[in-house]
């Protein structure tokens, strides 16, 4: 399980570039090296890998923007090894949490009060320490949800390709609104656009195919 992390927030246009290389090297880098380093024990024993992605990978985030590309490297990365390990048995999924509580938040809340990531002439400065003080007033859920979609993804016999694990619906509703977006604006203004008919059918088509798939995965669950 890829679980190392690290958080660095601030307006995109201004986090010093070192700093973000920090945050891949770890969130990205971190997860190829681990991964590359055990694949041939992991192919040997027909094993699993999961990476522990966020929901902040699918959507941009206000003042996440770093660690947003991070977060989407790990839902690209984990298509690729999840396609070329299916024939040596191997199950790859990303679990993507939203604001469960831990401890990621701890050193990047308190070098923002410290005035340490926003510089005061910034044009962004008062609104990003309004955010922070509203990230840091945030009464999170214990992450259970969480650890119970990592045990299935590494313990059922079919495991999901993805998990997205929120406390609140409204989460969901972020990322599921964003996808439709990048959805149309993907399809918008070119020779090869599909009519809104069309769409509907292969978006239906796809969510057929993960119905599919997840009665499956709910069957095997079945004691």
């Amino acid at each position: 399980m890829n679980n190392a992390g690290v958080l660095i927030t601030g307006p995109s246009t201004e986090v010093d570039v070192e700093q973000v290389k920090w945050l891949f090297d770890v969130n990205v880098f971190g997860v190829y090296r681990v991964t590359q380093a055990f694949a041939p024990l992991i192919i040997e024993s027909k094993g699993r890998i999961t990476m522990i992605g966020s929901i902040a990978g699918n959507i941009g985030i206000e003042f996440l923007g770093p660690y947003s590309m991070t977060k989407h490297a790990i839902e690209g990365y984990t298509d690729a090894p999840a396609s070329e390990m299916e024939r040596f048995g191997v199950f790859v999924s990303v679990v993507a949490p939203g604001d469960y509580a831990s401890n990621i938040w701890k050193s990047d809340i308190a070098r923002a009060r410290a005035k340490e990531i926003v510089n005061e002439d910034s044009p962004y400065a008062d609104d990003y320490h309004r955010w922070i003080d509203f990230v840091a007033s945030m009464k999170l859920k214990e992450p259970e949800e969480v650890a119970q979609a990592v045990y299935d993804a590494l313990s059922a016999d079919q495991p999901k390709r993805r998990y997205p694990v929120v406390p609140y619906g409204q989460e969901m509703a972020w990322v599921t609104g964003s996808a439709a977006l990048r959805l149309a604006e993907l399809n918008d203004g070119h020779p090869f656009s599909y009519s809104e008919e069309e769409l509907s059918n292969i978006i239906k088509s796809k969510m057929s195919d993960v119905s599919a798939a997840s009665h499956v995965h709910e069957k095997e669950q079945l004691p």
